[in-house]
């Protein structure tokens, strides 16, 4: 239904992202939106890939929250289905860019995909709960690993974790931009002192918005991004249930999953 909040003044300049009344998605056949909501798909672009336009807008957002620039070192924290993406994009639009994720397989998964180099963090089982910083053997194993001098140019997590987002914050360099994509915990904490001491310009992606589309349908028309290789996993409309446990489990073989649509 559409309601007053829709009419916000984010919305009227299409930053639909910002508006306070937005709702997500529902799990129905139909469903009434504003138009400013909708994009025409070309007859190209089959329903899978169709699907998951969106994810690849929300990919788009974040790197020009980024402000990314070509020859940039873009560290990527997640190799998860969003953080994929956001490798594939920063990929074309030049940078160098690293993935970081402690799944062995989702980083083998970048290196065949999005990233021009991909680690995976030896945490241990004590040091990520440390409230104050990272261990330094993590930032330092990714510095110089890819020789990254006094840090990334760029870094965004996708992860929401603390660790990954403590990491950045130390592996960024001074006067770089770290942008926050996805947030898991309200109440993570942010080593703010070393943030300001690298004058770090620290930045929010939330969602999309309606100017990434375009763009998005582009790359996807256009056989540049085909989003469906994410989906690991298959459910039918009845199915729905066991597609959501899958998700919130978390699996590490399981990317993105996909629910045909309701009869």
């Amino acid at each position: 239904m559409l309601t007053d909040r829709h009419r916000c003044a984010n919305c009227q300049y299409k930053n639909y992202n910002m508006c306070a009344g937005v709702i997500l998605s529902t799990l129905q056949k139909y469903y009434v939106v504003p138009s400013v909501y909708c994009h025409a798909l070309p007859a190209s672009v089959d329903a899978e890939d169709g699907a998951l336009v969106a994810l690849v807008a929300l990919a788009l957002r974040i790197c020009q929250v980024a402000e990314l620039q070509a020859r940039q070192n873009v560290l990527v924290l997640g190799s998860n289905s969003i953080g994929i993406l956001t490798q594939m994009i920063a990929n074309m639009q030049g940078a160098r860019v690293i993935g970081v994720d402690t799944s062995h397989w989702r980083t083998s998964f970048a290196s065949g995909s999005s990233a021009h180099g991909v680690c995976v963090p030896k945490w241990s089982s004590t040091s990520t709960t440390d409230s104050a910083s990272p261990p330094p053997e993590v930032v330092d194993q990714i510095v110089h690993q890819f020789r990254l001098g006094d840090g990334a140019d760029v870094v965004v997590d996708c992860t929401g974790s603390e660790s990954y987002i403590k990491t950045g914050v130390f592996a960024a360099k001074r006067g770089g931009t770290y942008v926050q994509a996805t947030v898991v915990d309200p109440f993570v904490e942010l080593p703010i002192v070393m943030a300001q001491e690298k004058a770090l310009n620290i930045k929010g992606s939330v969602r999309d918005i309606a100017d990434c589309y375009p763009s998005a349908i582009d790359l996807v028309a256009s056989g540049r991004i085909t989003p469906r290789i994410l989906v690991m996993n298959r459910f039918e409309a009845d199915e729905a249930e066991e597609a959501f446990e899958e998700v919130n489990e978390n699996r590490e073989y399981s990317m993105k999953v996909m629910i045909k649509g309701i009869p």
